[in-house]
């Protein structure tokens, strides 16, 4: 898949072996910025001039998982569980479930939160 976000506030999802579409979304009020997909591609992330984020289940051709078929808003504990074990982040288990992430949590933590409130680090690569 590839996926471009524009000015003109839409995000486009291709399948770029087959030269089609997949999905247009208009849901930002400003121009895009930035798209990425999930490392399992199964969720992309868009921000926006507007200030939001739209996380956007992506299981086009895949395995339906209950959790995927909700928006992040609605998932509760067990939504976010196994979308941390699909995105192979089982380590972290422990600590959202201690720290009861449900969706509409998750979608607020930024590096910051994570790191002072979760004592959750991320490693430099290099």
């Amino acid at each position: 898949m590839l996926v471009s976000g524009s000015v003109d506030k839409t995000v486009v999802v291709y399948n770029a072996n087959q030269e089609i579409v997949l999905h247009s979304l208009s849901q930002h009020e400003r121009y895009v910025t930035a798209c990425a997909f999930s490392p399992s591609g199964l969720i992309l992330a868009t921000g926006s001039m507007d200030k939001t984020d739209l996380p956007k289940a992506m299981n086009q051709g895949r395995k339906s998982l209950g959790h995927y078929r909700k928006m992040v808003t609605d998932w509760m504990e067990d939504d976010v569980s196994a979308w941390l074990q699909e995105e192979g982040l089982d380590v972290l288990l422990n600590t959202f479930k201690a720290n009861n992430i449900d969706g509409p949590e998750l979608i607020t933590l930024t590096k910051e939160t994570l790191s002072t409130d979760l004592n959750i680090v991320t490693r430099s690569s290099g």
